[in-house]
């Protein structure tokens, strides 16, 4: 992931366009889009017809230094690493913050609300949308043998508390935000073929946006 990332945020061209360029927008421009990708190239089940796995796709679908671009003002932070390691220690103030499936990558839900608000600036905003899986859940990742084999070198991640939405809620609205959009039983699918024999991975997902008093 980090990989690829990269490779869309820092490497792909801008096309030479000046930020006025970038304001002075034509919808027909087809900027982006510059490389083809083989996802399902090493597929070989579930499949309707073999050409299947030589679909292609473009990416990226838009230039990423658009918006930037076109703003010089703004700013977008990108860090590899454990979420409260990067930003706990950030001290940097952000207008809006965006999660999206990763309330539940954590081991204790609570810390990372809590670092969100603290490097949010006053009514900054914060948006979500995902369901509670809680990669964690359980204490860890389970393999047969010997459980101690497999521990992880960060404790929190062998006590992963699974909190149900009420509770998350609540802890939202303890820390200092308030709910000002609030959906439920958004239907989200999680890496799936469309086009394929096997129905992929769907989500009821709660969406909320979050102001920071």
């Amino acid at each position: 992931m980090l990989f690829a990332s990269n490779f869309l945020l820092n490497c792909c061209q801008s096309n030479g366009k000046t930020p006025q360029q970038y304001i002075d927008f034509d919808e027909n421009d087809q900027r982006g889009e510059e490389f083809t990708i083989y996802p399902y190239l090493n597929t070989t089940t579930n499949l309707k017809a073999r050409a299947d796995v030589c679909r292609g796709y473009k990416i990226p679908d838009i230039d990423p230094l658009e918006i930037m671009n076109a703003n010089p003002n703004a700013q977008m932070s990108f860090a590899a690493g454990e979420f409260e390691e990067v930003y706990g220690r950030d001290t940097n103030r952000w207008g809006g913050v965006t999660t999206c499936f990763f309330i539940d990558t954590a081991p204790f839900a609570i810390s990372y609300i809590k670092t969100i608000y603290d490097i949010l600036e006053s009514n900054g905003i914060w948006c979500s949308i995902g369901p509670l899986h809680y990669h964690w859940s359980g204490g860890g990742v389970s393999y047969p043998g010997d459980p101690q084999s497999f521990k992880s070198s960060d404790e929190r991640y062998d006590s992963s508390i699974d909190l149900a939405y009420d509770e998350i809620r609540e802890i939202i609205v303890n820390v200092g935000f308030e709910i000002v959009e609030e959906k439920f039983d958004i239907e989200c699918s999680y890496t799936a073929d469309d086009s394929g024999l096997k129905e992929g991975n769907n989500f009821q997902c709660v969406y909320f946006v979050a102001r920071k008093k």
